[in-house]
């Protein structure tokens, strides 16, 4: 039976989300949150877990395990969200995501290797480690095949646990999850861009041509198949964590925007990022066992999503 969690990033976008979704849904469960609080980071977002003594914050670098050691030794559930997230900053600052990244996995690896206190540890992997994917769906068996320095640090962290799994008896499995959107993302992420551009009447960005396929999930859809992959999830395993709603960035934006109540003609073709993958799209039939099911309505979602956006807005 878990009952004491550390979420690594739970300052982040779905780490937070996650926490929130532990902290309303588990009232038994003791929940600390390990976050550096870097640029895309926000507390706010947790400020109701903040309130009860069932919530603890330790402000520090994940690769510093000797600062939270003794942490480590009370939990028996880790669900490892921390890295740096962002394709096109990746390309700019590569040192910070293989920090970030691989080290900060590799070093917390190595500090529960001998802990027997650890029921569970989970790793938040991503779909871009399989690279682009023609046509059809890739299960968790696909080979590896990463484009850009952030899903090359993801598929080397994700390479790290699978070996850890090997040589351990700690239970841990692996989570690759599609594109997340929802309240609480950073702006630099391609939804909250478009939301926030076209409700300020500002021109909307849409690398190259546009025709790159993403497969979307709301956030809380995805929290609540992490929470059930954690509880009923095989040891040693791998889930992918999609929702087969597959959109061009074109498309998409065009959505967003009518929803917003704007023009298309605010959309402008920009110079294309390097080496952008044309489509990711994931089997996800291994979780669809565990019976997971998409819950949420795409558009609904957005509505909320925007909602959440224009209010940042008016609030300045």
């Amino acid at each position: 039976m878990l009952k004491n969690f550390l979420i690594t990033g739970g300052a982040g976008f779905i780490g937070s989300h996650f926490i929130r979704h532990l902290f309303r849904n588990y009232p038994s469960y003791q929940i600390n949150n390990l976050d550096i609080l870097n640029y895309a980071s926000n507390l706010h977002f947790l400020e109701e877990a903040a309130l009860s003594d069932r919530y603890r914050f330790v402000k520090e670098d994940v690769c510093k395990t000797h600062n939270y050691y003794s942490l480590l030794g009370e939990v028996d559930c880790i669900v490892h969200f921390a890295a740096q997230t962002h394709v096109d900053r990746s390309f700019n600052v590569v040192d910070e995501f293989i920090h970030d990244n691989i080290e900060g996995t590799e070093k917390l690896l190595a500090a529960i290797h001998n802990l027997e206190n650890i029921k569970r540890f989970v790793y938040i992997s991503t779909d871009e480690v399989y690279g682009p994917i023609e046509q059809g769906y890739v299960d968790e068996n696909a080979v590896f095949n990463p484009t850009n320095p952030y899903a090359k640090t993801k598929a080397t962290a994700d390479a790290a646990v699978q070996e850890f799994i090997k040589q351990t008896n700690v239970p841990a499995i692996i989570i690759r999850p599609s594109n997340n959107f929802g309240p609480n993302q950073h702006f630099e992420k391609f939804i909250p861009t478009v939301i926030t551009k076209a409700l300020n009447h500002f021109s909307v960005p849409v690398y190259g041509d546009g025709h790159y396929y993403r497969e979307w999930i709301y956030v809380e859809d995805c929290v609540r198949a992490i929470d059930l992959i954690i509880h009923k999830g095989q040891p040693g395993e791998i889930y992918n964590v999609g929702s087969n709603n597959i959109w061009s960035n074109l498309d998409l934006a065009k959505k967003i925007i009518k929803l917003c109540d704007r023009s298309e003609g605010l959309i402008e073709f920009v110079r294309d990022r390097p080496v952008h993958d044309r489509r990711y799209a994931m089997d996800c039939r291994k979780l669809a066992k565990l019976g997971f099911e998409i819950k949420s309505d795409f558009e609904f979602c957005l509505l909320r999503t925007i909602d959440y956006y224009l209010d940042k807005i008016s609030r300045g």
